[in-house]
């Protein structure tokens, strides 16, 4: 493992949120690189997805949902760009379309990140 790689231990959920929370990301081409990186590093492998039950589902309104079984799987995520970690934790403190509902699961996550949420 290179000097600078940081080690999460995510939930599908988890992981499927930062994926979302970074395909949001705005910036600079160089910020936009960095969440490509971590984004790589998040994606769920298709034997992750098989693991978890992870399905595509249309809903009758035509948008499109993403299910899995299993949701609090964990998983080892490796990130070896300290910058592109920069950017995780960023995205993921400053996004501003969390559910109340999921507050305990957003708290745990930014808590996992290394992120001050007082």
């Amino acid at each position: 493992m290179p000097k600078d790689t940081q080690t999460f231990e995510l939930t599908t959920w988890e992981r499927v949120m930062l994926l979302n929370v970074l395909g949001e990301a705005r910036g600079n081409l160089a910020t936009l690189r960095r969440a490509g990186k971590a984004m790589d590093a998040l994606e769920l492998s298709d034997e992750d997805q098989a693991e978890v039950g992870f399905q595509t589902v249309a809903t009758p309104q035509g948008e499109v949902r993403y299910q899995w079984l299993d949701q609090a799987h964990t998983f080892t995520v490796e990130i070896a760009d300290p910058e592109a970690v920069a950017i995780v934790k960023q995205s993921a403190a400053s996004y501003e379309d969390w559910s109340v509902a999921d507050l305990a699961r957003v708290e745990a996550l930014l808590v996992k990140l290394g992120v001050e949420t007082d």
